[in-house]
């Protein structure tokens, strides 16, 4: 048997510790969200889930450990499936930029087809979005590189350190989502 590469039990406790510290702040700027939202009168579509395409198989660590988290949030009190949805998500390691990132925006559904595999497999995709190239993008900027699912879709985006405080979050994310406080009126069966 080869010797196991952890040769240093304080780093790795160190390790351990830094990742703990990083899930609280990161619990605390999706907590912060989920506030923002409820002001909106929206609700995440999955609870209080935030992250998914975790492993607990031996063969595969890289999945021990989360690297995106999501909130998708839809109208509350009404469990219909809705053409528009805002979002936010937490890329840890984004395979096009140097730094952890958040996104956020909103989306519109084309038609009603099953929603989860497609946010998995090309949203929260491993390392991100191919569209996703920037930590900064000041505005609500529409993009087409996503699934054809999606007749609109539009985020922003910053690096994850600076989103510090909930003054930060409700400037940053919740002021410019709140133009879309009304589109619980746009339902799947509205489309054409």
């Amino acid at each position: 048997m080869e010797a196991l590469p952890i040769n240093n039990g304080k780093k790795t406790i160190e390790v351990v510790q830094f990742i703990d510290t990083l899930f609280k702040d990161i619990s605390h700027l999706l907590n912060a969200v989920d506030q923002g939202m409820q002001s909106l009168s929206l609700t995440s579509l999955w609870g209080t889930a935030c992250y998914f395409s975790a492993s607990r198989a031996v063969a595969l660590p890289s999945n021990w450990m989360p690297h995106v988290f999501t909130r998708v949030y839809v109208p509350v009190n009404n469990n219909r499936d809705y053409a528009r949805f805002a979002f936010f998500n937490v890329y840890l390691s984004p395979k096009h930029l140097n730094e952890p990132v958040a996104i956020w925006g909103t989306a519109k559904r084309r038609q009603l087809v099953e929603f989860y595999p497609i946010w998995n497999n090309r949203i929260l995709a491993s390392g991100g979005p191919s569209f996703l190239r920037k930590a900064t993008v000041d505005s609500l900027t529409a993009t087409a590189d996503v699934p054809e699912i999606f007749e609109h879709f539009e985020y922003a985006a910053r690096p994850l350190l600076m989103l510090d405080s909930a003054d930060v979050v409700s400037t940053l994310v919740v002021q410019p989502l709140s133009i879309y406080s009304d589109f619980a009126v746009t339902l799947i069966e509205d489309l054409p």
